[in-house]
Parts: structure tokens; sequence; C-alpha cells
């Protein structure tokens, strides 16, 4: 009986120490994909290199019920007045947003607002809604959301329209 628990603890103690304990690397914290204590961002801030904090521009909107991709998104200041401009392959739209480009709500201006689908431009401008939730003039960058509704009198009866509708109609991180 002795010799089993002798062979079994010597079997036991060449398995434990074949296996030896291999001493961590050191990991480069800044690119170990983490954010760790004193890093303000994922491998960026603190000790590491400064985190980059600027966004692609962002703009989406639903047009009659569809969500349409622009391919152009430009947010205009000029003597005063912001202008946001959208486009793709088949729309072409500028929404004038007044002279007042501080956080809140604010409407849509007719003079200055044009919508033109398919190649037809919608001549009336029936109202619509601007709220800025992010202005920053240091780094000229605004965000928010928008709604406007255009129309276009049909030629075959003068007091029916085509209604234009965006909704849903959002820009984060746009520059001017």
């Amino acid at each position: 009986m002795k010799s089993a628990t002798f062979f079994f603890a010597l079997a036991m103690l060449v398995i434990f120490s074949a296996c030896t304990k291999d001493e961590p690397t050191s990991v480069d914290k800044c690119s170990n994909g983490f954010i760790d204590p004193g890093e303000t961002g994922v491998d960026c801030g603190g000790n590491c290199p400064p985190c980059n904090n600027t966004y692609p521009p962002f703009l989406s909107v639903i047009v009659n019920g569809q969500t349409s991709p622009m391919t152009n998104k430009v947010l205009h200041y000029d003597q005063g007045y912001w202008s946001l401009q959208m486009s793709n392959d088949s729309i072409d739209i500028q929404l004038a947003l007044g002279n007042d480009g501080s956080v809140g709500a604010h409407p849509i201006q007719m003079t200055g607002s044009y919508a033109y689908y398919n190649g037809v431009q919608y001549q009336q401008f029936a109202g619509g809604t601007c709220s800025i939730i992010s202005h920053n003039t240091t780094d000229q960058e605004m965000s928010g959301f928008f709604g406007a509704e255009f129309l276009l009198q049909t030629s075959t009866n003068p007091s029916v329209y085509d209604t234009l509708t965006l909704t849903n109609g959002q820009f984060e991180y746009m520059t001017y």
C-alpha cells in the first residue's frame, strides 16, 4: 500500500513539475483593444496617443415613407443664414434653416427652401421644423432633426397636390 502511495505521489510530482507557468508577456495597453484605466477611449487618451474625436457626417431621412440615403449632404453658413442641402440620384433638397443656429426648435424658412424629385420641382413649401440638438462653434459642427413638406400642383386638377414629405430627418456631425 505504501508503494502505491509512493508511486502515485511520484507520478503527481512528475506531472506537476512538467507543467511550468509561463511568465506573462508585457502587453502594450495602448493597442490591446480595451479601455484601460486612465484611457478616455479604446487604446487612446491618458498615457496613450490622443483620441480622434472626429466622426463622419451623417444624414438620414424618410421621403414619402421610404428611407432615402443621401449621397451628398452639406450644411452651409453664408452671410448669417443656415441651409441644409441633401441629394441623391433622384432627390435634390435644400432646407433654409434661418439665421438662428442656436440649440432648439426653429421653423424652416420658405425662402431658400426647395425640393426636386425625379427632376420635377415641388414648387410650394408647406412648412417644416428643424431642431438643433448640438452646435459646436469651435469645431463648426452641428447636429439635429428635421421634417418638412413640399407640394406640387397636379396638372389634371389644380385643387389636388402631390406631396413630398420628409420625416424622421436626422443630421449629425455636419461641419460648415
